[in-house]
């Protein structure tokens, strides 16, 4: 797990790009700075057009692009807890949990959306689920607000998600490829 964060300066933030992503900050629905209280956002991406897609008057800093290989590292370094809004769409409803699990794979606490996947992946790892617009804000008031909230979700995500990792499923990796094959071979026939 990364060192402690500055737990008085706790840093909020949101990784893409809304060139890709134009209505998901939207979700939010602006309500996202009350809940900064003077703090700024930060962005790993562009940054492009943020501040106004989340209706913000304060300070939004971003990394600009990062090579793939930066990526984690990059969002380590510069967010403590994740934001990973998504615009309720077929297209979303049919994406991953992928942004859910890089934030608590670094023991990022995140609030996700309300997508059937995000649904799931809330109820398997204690991720902050945010079902109205409100409760984007609610969420990260409560994770600022609360050092041990913070910390307990901190450390619950990362160990949720450790069971995830290529590692831990070697065997399922080496299933799953001898069965296509198998399949493969029997399609030919």
């Amino acid at each position: 797990l990364p060192p402690t964060p500055d737990l008085d300066n706790l840093r909020v933030g949101w990784t893409g790009t809304l060139q890709n992503h134009p209505e998901d900050l939207h979700t939010v629905g602006g309500q996202l700075e009350a809940a900064l209280q003077g703090r700024d956002f930060f962005v790993v991406g562009d940054g492009l057009g943020v501040k106004e897609a989340l209706g913000m008057s304060g300070e939004v800093h971003a990394t600009g692009w990062v090579h793939l290989d930066d990526y984690i590292d990059t969002m380590r370094n510069h967010m403590d807890i994740g934001i990973v809004p998504l615009e309720i769409s077929a297209f979303n409803q049919a994406k991953s949990h992928l942004k859910g699990l890089e934030m608590s794979s670094q023991g990022i606490p995140c609030i996700v959306p309300n997508t059937d996947e995000y649904q799931r992946y809330s109820q398997e790892t204690g991720t902050l689920l945010a079902k109205k617009p409100r409760d984007w804000q609610k969420h990260v008031k409560n994770l600022l607000n609360s050092v041990d909230r913070f910390e307990e979700l901190r450390y619950t995500a990362r160990d949720n998600v450790k069971g995830v990792t290529y590692e831990n499923n070697v065997d399922s990796w080496v299933n799953a490829w001898k069965l296509a094959i198998k399949n493969r071979h029997e399609t030919k026939k």
